[in-house]
């Protein structure tokens, strides 16, 4: 970033879009963008899920903006991205999808699914509303929902983490042209840890005693947001994990 800072960014009244609203963190962050003032503009591509999230999003009186949406489709988001009103503050692209497998069998549809929903998706997402961002007077900000998969890896998970890994450099080359360039647009990557989620499935999440509510999730990214926050982690250690995992790249090289 250059000398812009955006602690406090102002968000009551604007916008906050939302991919992948139906469910998960990022009804969570529909909801908790609805407490904080935020119209919400939320997709999904599960109609019956999107429902849910407007019906609770209503709940604190802000008109809403909903589609069904697939992020993998640039028409589809071009056509949301418009019928988005006035100012926009937040911009969350979140929609995610997980399918386990190890590297030598995952079928390669999976893979390409994880690809095209967790890379491409959100990289056209950032393409179908920055433009309005840049355009705009006041600061706003992009959140990318990676994972702790964006820096470590897993096994059985090779494909997912490829995706997320993808996200922490779109990230961060995001934030380097957007500083060059001097727009009033923030990078942050969102790199939660286990989250009490459907992601797995119908497979239970591996990290069950140690998983967070969406909701509470939530909480730590709007604190973040507030506090300026470029990588946000939602469990404590992960700088620990990073450290080793440095030097175990540092012991592989000889």
């Amino acid at each position: 970033m250059t000398g812009l800072t955006q602690a406090g960014l102002k968000l009551a009244g604007r916008a906050g879009v939302v991919t992948g609203a139906g469910g998960g963190i990022g009804r969570a962050l529909a909801v908790r963008a609805a407490r904080a003032g935020l119209r919400p503009a939320i997709c999904d591509v599960s109609a019956a899920g999107l429902a849910e999230t407007e019906r609770l999003v209503a709940e604190f009186g802000v008109p809403a903006v909903s589609a069904v949406v697939d992020v993998r489709r640039s028409d589809h988001l071009a056509a949301f991205a418009e019928r988005v009103d006035g100012a926009i503050a937040l911009v969350f692209a979140n929609a995610g999808v997980l399918r386990p497998g190890a590297v030598a069998d995952q079928p390669i549809e999976d893979l390409r699914l994880m690809l095209e929903v967790n890379v491409i998706g959100v990289v056209q997402t950032v393409q179908a509303f920055l433009p309005r961002l840049k355009a705009q007077a006041e600061p706003s900000r992009i959140v990318i929902t990676g994972s702790q998969a964006s820096f470590l890896p897993y096994p059985d998970l090779g494909g997912y983490c490829a995706g997320k890994h993808a996200l922490a450099a779109l990230a961060a080359a995001l934030s380097a042209e957007l500083a060059a360039q001097d727009a009033p647009v923030a990078v942050s990557l969102l790199a939660p840890g286990a989250v009490a989620t459907g992601i797995f499935g119908a497979q239970a999440s591996p990290n069950l005693a140690t998983s967070l509510s969406p909701d509470a999730v939530a909480d730590l990214v709007f604190d973040a947001i507030a506090r300026d926050v470029q990588l946000i982690s939602t469990h404590p250690g992960l700088a620990d994990k990073l450290d080793a995992r440095v030097a175990a790249l540092k012991a592989q090289m000889g």
